[in-house]
């Protein structure tokens, strides 16, 4: 009998048992091993490790109440061998007549153990080329199939004679029973409870329509890069690791994995965001990925905390994380080559996160955003289509207001200290196609950002940028990401030289593709030019507006 099915099984019923229906005698564990396979010497030195045992399932910290309630009773398991009787045909009629008795297991949940190997008393040498063990490796006879397409399929597979199996099988595996990833088993959309903000897929089901709307941020591993995926979630939402299939996918992650630190950094996750991490199965790269992230990246409620220090890591700390993916993905199979890449890079010294606060020097854009509070701004801004309203377009439009930035405390960290309420108000005339204008008040609020950006080599440039935000109803708490840009330089020197930032915000099928520009000379600021250009199947215009005082 394998040492899986004699011992490893066994002591995990033990200690699930201990952990779940704790004894009145902590020092007893009960132990059910097989007395034909074990020794009476074996089993007392198992059980006396078993403790050991339990304080390390302790220190994950499961989620126990949970589980009792999936698991009411006790685990008890029981083997079944080539030896073992079986009911016959005589006894399943009795039973379907109500005469017969079926086994009954009231006081435990029965763990059946099932071997297909016939033991032998002797060396293998005697046995004519019979293999001890061999009938329970399934790759050599199971043709495919595997435990889900069996219960699916167990009356069709019954039916079948002895001659018709291979046959049966193969049928059943050619028609996807073995779900998504190309004939590879493949895992649906999970989530890392309690990392409620982290999930885990097959990339293939991250490529349903209903699936992928889900997320705002998404890490691939393996497989060509997603462009259309890139374009749809916001700017910075989307990594791709260039990791191959199997032990050197396992190995590519080794060096591609890092990229994590910039790719949170800039994405500035919080509670909000939706995070999905696939590869080929959502069993393997994913989930090591994941665990690289719940390290990282949350506290033990699985709250995110991307601006914190990251915590010291250690092996029962990594093994804690790890007990969260295996509660909420139990099919997970993280290959043992994939974790020693993760733990080599958490093991790994890492630089320092980036100051939440600029350095006292001044900078261009530091100088822009101070001058950008001194005065009220007088904005005039023209919107030109080019798909009018009959064509299912946006009509033109023209809008002339003020517009005011408001200097207020930052309310998120890993900024520059600076942040700004922006609220612009006016008069918004629609053109009609009759020549005629509509005239309606309007008004429009953002939170800009100023941040240091260029540390990991992401941009050229300044080493700054901006980010604009959408508000909430209130008009003041920050909702979601806009634009986020990089500032460079342009232009000559002195009074010719000007600030601009460029940024990209994806709306469902639309494109917003935005360049501001911001005055030069010594007056950083005193004039600003804002330009949308805006693509999608009902909208294409360009919009303009200039900001003077």
């Amino acid at each position: 009998m394998p040492d899986a099915l004699s011992k490893t099984v066994p002591i995990w019923c033990a200690i699930w048992n201990a952990l779940l229906f704790p004894s009145p005698d902590p020092t007893t564990i009960p132990l059910h091993l097989p007395p034909t396979t074990v020794s009476a010497s074996e089993h007392a030195q198992i059980a006396s490790r078993l403790p050991s045992f339990l304080a390390a399932a302790r220190a994950l910290n499961l989620p126990l109440d949970r589980l009792r309630g999936l698991v009411k009773k006790p685990l008890r398991p029981l083997w079944v061998t080539r030896d073992s009787p079986l009911p016959n045909d005589d006894d399943d009629e009795e039973e379907e007549e109500g005469e017969g008795t079926k086994p009954a297991f009231p006081d435990f949940h029965p763990v059946i153990l099932c071997t297909a190997s016939r033991r032998v008393p002797g060396g293998e040498a005697s046995e004519g080329g019979y293999v001890q063990g061999a009938g329970d490796d399934s790759e050599g006879w199971a043709c495919g199939l595997t435990a889900p397409l069996w219960w699916e399929h167990a009356e069709a597979l019954l039916r079948a004679s002895e001659a018709e199996l291979p046959g049966v099988i193969g049928e059943l595996v050619a028609a996807g029973g073995q779900g998504r990833g190309g004939g590879v088993d493949a895992a649906a959309v999970v989530q890392m409870a309690p990392a409620g903000w982290v999930w885990v897929c097959a990339a293939d089901a991250l490529r349903e329509e209903a699936t992928k709307q889900q997320f705002d941020a998404v890490i691939e591993c393996g497989g060509a890069p997603d462009e259309a995926l890139a374009r749809r979630l916001p700017k910075g939402g989307y990594l791709h690791f260039k990791c191959g299939t199997g032990k050197l996918g396992s190995r590519d992650l080794r060096s591609e994995v890092s990229k994590i630190e910039g790719f949170v950094r800039r994405r500035r996750l919080d509670a909000a965001t939706k995070l999905a991490i696939c590869c080929q199965t959502g069993k393997d790269l994913s989930v090591g990925v994941a665990l690289a992230v719940l390290c990282l990246y949350t506290d033990d409620e699985g709250r995110p905390t991307p601006t914190t220090p990251t915590p010291t890591i250690t092996k029962p700390f990594i093994r804690q994380r790890l007990s969260w993916i295996m509660t909420a993905h139990p099919t997970a199979s993280p290959s043992r080559a994939t974790l020693q890449s993760i733990n080599a890079f958490l093991f790994s010294p890492r630089a320092p996160p980036p100051p939440s606060t600029m350095p006292p020097t001044t900078t261009p854009l530091s100088r822009t955003f101070t001058s950008l509070t001194t005065k009220t701004w007088s904005l005039s801004r023209t919107l030109t289509t080019h798909l009018p309203p009959s064509a299912g377009g946006t009509p033109s439009a023209r809008f002339a207001g003020t517009a005011t930035f408001t200097p207020r405390a930052p309310t998120a960290e890993g900024y520059a200290g600076e942040e700004l309420l922006y609220a612009e108000e006016g008069v918004l005339a629609i053109e009609k196609e009759d020549g005629t204008a509509m005239e309606v008040p309007a008004r429009r609020r953002y939170v800009w950002r100023r941040y240091r950006a260029g540390r990991e080599g992401e941009g050229e440039g300044e080493g700054e940028g901006i980010s604009i935000w959408f508000v909430k109803e209130d008009g003041e708490s920050v909702d979601y990401l806009f634009l986020d840009m990089e500032v460079r330089g342009v232009g000559g020197q002195g009074e010719g030289r000007r600030l601009e930032a460029r940024g990209r915000h994806p709306c469902g099928e639309d494109v917003y593709d935005a360049t501001f520009v911001f005055g030069g000379g010594e007056q950083q600021g005193e004039g600003m030019v804002v330009t949308y250009v805006v693509k999608g199947p009902t909208k294409d215009y360009v919009s303009e507006t200039r900001y003077t005082r």
